[in-house]
């Protein structure tokens, strides 16, 4: 963790929120104890104004805050399959109700079914690049993305597509406007729109407000399993903005355990804990 290159610094960040870091990090360190995860990561973004609230890495090793070190590139863009999948649709003059098999894309996307999403993905996009980014979509041994990247995306159905992304210098940001088509940004709100029976995954999400959400699970292996034949581990992942009618905060949780067992409901003891709190305040 000591190459520049690879670093986020929040020393320069004006808009961190002491209190906000505070509780992500007392819900982090809890989460570790009693799920027995080895690292898990937090960010938390003001959906209005798009920024940094908080961004926490706890290490069930060191059992302290990793904040002022956050990893560039610390998760796989597992989060991301929905934006690819509604571009990869469009691309292939597809709608969310078609059917593939017995199933609409809508519910492979809101079910987490890889199998068509990959099929998708591999249809919908050119055959050069196809490949490659599914790989980035689910690698966790050589991690694509950050929490933080990933609750930037989520974070711009607030804004029409736009996406706000701090610089982590001062309070300052860039702007990306127009980042999905008028189809995409509304595909996007269609799968992201958390309903607790199509998509029972998130059935343990709080149902004290609505929610454009989504969550995921990737395998772990060992470096030397180089034919990803035997999981050693699972990363889950969480991303949500709410509300959904007055959006006020988007989070993003990253944790991985040493165990096949782990689902995403587990991170229910720090996300709906922060929500009641964060909208309270």
């Amino acid at each position: 963790m000591d190459d520049p290159d690879e670093l986020y610094s929040l020393d320069e960040c004006t808009t961190i929120d002491k209190k906000i870091t505070k509780k992500a990090t007392k819900l982090l360190g809890k989460l570790l104890k009693q799920e027995q995860m080895e690292d898990a990561q937090m960010v938390v973004l003001d959906a209005k104004s798009g920024r940094l609230k908080a961004w926490v890495r706890l290490d069930r090793d060191t059992e302290k805050d990793e904040a002022g070190k956050l990893l560039v590139h610390s998760c796989s863009g597992s989060l991301i399959k929905p934006f690819h999948m509604v571009m990869a649709l469009e691309n292939d003059s597809l709608s969310l109700d078609s059917v593939c098999g017995t199933m609409t894309y809508r519910s492979a996307i809101k079910t987490v079914n890889d199998e068509v999403m990959r099929q998708v993905i591999m249809n919908g996009y050119r055959s050069s690049v196809a490949e490659r980014k599914w790989k980035e979509l689910t690698d966790t041994e050589n991690p694509s993305t950050s929490p933080f990247i990933i609750v930037v995306g989520y974070n711009s159905l607030a804004h029409q597509g736009t996406m706000i992304i701090p610089t982590m210098k001062a309070d300052s940001v860039n702007v990306e406007e127009h980042v999905f088509t008028d189809t995409n940004l509304m595909n996007l709100k269609d799968v992201l729109r958390v309903d607790r029976t199509e998509s029972p995954h998130l059935a343990w999400l709080t149902a004290d407000t609505d929610w454009y959400g989504y969550a995921t699970t990737e395998n772990i292996y060992t470096a030397d399993d180089k034919e990803k034949l035997q999981p050693v581990g699972k990363q889950i992942q969480f991303a949500g903005l709410f509300p959904v009618e007055n959006p006020q905060y988007c989070i993003c949780v990253v944790a991985n355990k040493n165990s096949l067992d782990a689902m995403p409901a587990e991170l229910g003891d720090v996300v709906n804990p922060l929500v009641k709190w964060l909208l309270k305040r």
